[in-house]
């Protein structure tokens, strides 16, 4: 039986303080640490081509009344 996990932190940021992006989970990182604050999209204007947009809105929405 193994008494000790190992544990290996890799680094978001290297040195120059750049975020590391040579490796797929770093470049993911990087899209959640650079996205910014939270927009609000409620006055959005969506159009014909928001199709797909619109219909997941709605089904989220459905799905939360369903759960509350």
């Amino acid at each position: 039986m193994q008494e000790i996990v190992p544990i290996h932190e890799v680094p978001l940021r290297l040195p120059n303080c750049k975020i590391k992006t040579d490796w797929i989970t770093g470049q993911d990182m990087m899209a959640w640490a650079t996205q910014g604050p939270i927009m609000d999209r409620t006055d959005g204007k969506l159009c014909a081509s928001d199709q797909g947009l619109i219909f997941y809105r709605k089904v989220l929405l459905n799905q939360m009344e369903v759960v509350a």
